[in-house]
């Protein structure tokens, strides 16, 4: 902020660029604080791509501008995911999961108590929701798993089970995903609901 209000005294009506590095995971937040001080103009790129440590994500100063400040870029937000999806393509460079906005896992919920919370209302867990960027919100299903999220995921599947058959279920789920040290796929909880049935 400081350094844009400086350079805006000086320039006077000359329009002011910022363009941040993530060096320090920081290019999001400097480039929205760049704004805050006067910034007309925001430079950005889809997934964060740059040189070194890449630079201020896109989808992330959208989201943040909308959400948080009520800044609306008249952008379809509800296209980030798909877009990130063709750079991440065209470029070769994979995402990683858990990336904000965009990340395959950004709205994946594992832990019980916020799956069950998360379904009854939205921003128990979500700043946002999912469809605004045009992702989805996933159940995941491993040892944080309760047994609210096990009958969410069951039912999506047409199954059920009954309040002992779920804390079995939620047994071998733990048991599961402690062994294997990653969350189930679909078709191994269905395995173990069988079993269980």
């Amino acid at each position: 902020k400081y350094l844009v209000r400086k350079m805006k005294s000086i320039l006077g009506k000359i329009p002011v660029e910022v363009h941040c590095h993530d060096d320090f995971g920081m290019a999001t937040a400097c480039t929205i604080a760049a704004a805050e001080a006067g910034a007309e103009f925001l430079s950005t790129t889809m997934n964060g791509l740059g040189e070194r440590a890449g630079n201020a994500p896109t989808e992330e100063v959208l989201v943040a501008l909308k959400f948080l400040y009520e800044v609306d870029l008249n952008v379809r937000l509800e296209k980030l995911n798909e877009t990130s999806r063709l750079v991440e393509e065209l470029s070769g460079v994979r995402l990683q999961q858990h990336k904000a906005v965009v990340g395959r896992h950004a709205f994946a919920h594992e832990a019980g108590t916020v799956v069950a919370g998360v379904f009854k209302n939205t921003f128990v867990a979500e700043a946002y929701k999912p469809e605004a960027v045009g992702q989805k919100r996933e159940v995941l299903i491993g040892k944080k798993s309760g047994a609210q999220s096990l009958a969410k995921k069951l039912e999506e599947s047409g199954l059920s089970l009954s309040k002992d058959g779920l804390r079995e279920l939620t047994g071998k789920v733990k048991d599961f995903a402690i062994v294997h040290k990653r969350a189930l796929t679909d078709e191994e909880l269905l395995d173990l609901a069988k079993e269980v049935r």
